[in-house]
């Protein structure tokens, strides 16, 4: 079976590598930054401590080097939402066509027509107007990745595919 990651997921993906980079850059930086801070002293030898970097811009880059990880994550879990490969990739579909259907959906103020062909038993919507010439029989490919209902069976929505 062909696969193909969906640009969202590639997208998101790369995203936060970038950001998990930069995360990793600004924990250096504020580690870099404490140490150096907490082995400053005063005219009169002690230390300078936590206590007057709160003000300082470097304090701000500590707390963003923390955060950012944290940030990362969140992010992460919500591009991959839902969390099954299924809903990130495009799966290559091919068989006989054993029957199509098209159906009238409502886009918000536009009606759209969807088409529902049955392949090798199991239903795959396809927003292509090309299925409107199909009929039992013919042999089809589609490029096809899951698409979530909530509280509802997820089906399937296709692409043409390529011949």
């Amino acid at each position: 079976m062909q696969t193909t990651p969906s640009l969202g997921y590639v997208i998101g993906g790369i995203g936060v590598a970038i950001l998990l980079l930069a995360a990793l850059a600004w924990l250096f930086v504020a580690v870099v930054n404490l140490r150096a801070r907490l082995a400053l002293r005063d005219a009169n030898d002690r230390p300078y401590g936590l206590e007057t970097s709160i003000t300082d811009w470097k304090f701000g880059v500590a707390i963003g080097a923390i955060l950012s990880p944290i940030l990362a994550a969140i992010l992460f879990l919500g591009i991959l939402f839902p969390y099954d490969l299924d809903y990130h990739r495009y799966v290559v579909v091919q068989g006989k066509v054993e029957q199509v259907a098209s159906r009238q959906i409502s886009d918000g103020k536009a009606m759209s027509q969807r088409y529902v062909v049955i392949l090798n038993g199991r239903p795959y919507g396809v927003d292509d107007t090309r299925a409107a010439l199909l009929k039992a029989g013919d042999d089809v490919t589609l490029s096809c990745i899951k698409d979530y209902q909530w509280a509802a069976e997820s089906g399937w929505v296709c692409n043409w595919g390529q011949q």
